[in-house]
């Protein structure tokens, strides 16, 4: 009996466990760069012991928020616009307004 790497997912056969560490593999290689670093922050601070648990305070906190890069589209006068979210400058002023940990 073989586990996948990746889902740990137990009881497979060889072939069973290459071919789900190749489409984990594939899944990760998809999800978006500008949401690796954030969300796995977020995910380490949540201190939840349920994987479930986790999941919801990774979407509590990342539905109503645009990340860095992200591509975001717009509609103006019923025309429809792509932009991406660029960094927004922190100036010395704004620190104590600022509550940024890692992400």
């Amino acid at each position: 009996m073989w586990t996948c790497a990746y889902t740990g997912r137990s009881g497979l056969t060889f072939e069973e466990a290459l071919d789900s560490e190749k489409k984990a593999k594939e899944q990760l290689e998809q999800f978006p760069r500008y949401l690796q670093r954030p969300l796995l922050c977020v995910a380490s601070l949540t201190h939840r012991s349920r994987l479930i648990d986790m999941n919801d305070d990774v979407f509590l906190f990342a539905k109503d928020r645009y990340f860095v890069d992200e591509a975001v589209e717009v509609v103006i006068s019923s025309q429809r616009l792509v932009f991406r979210v660029i960094i927004k400058p922190v100036f010395p002023f704004d620190l104590i307004h600022a509550v940024t940990y890692c992400c």
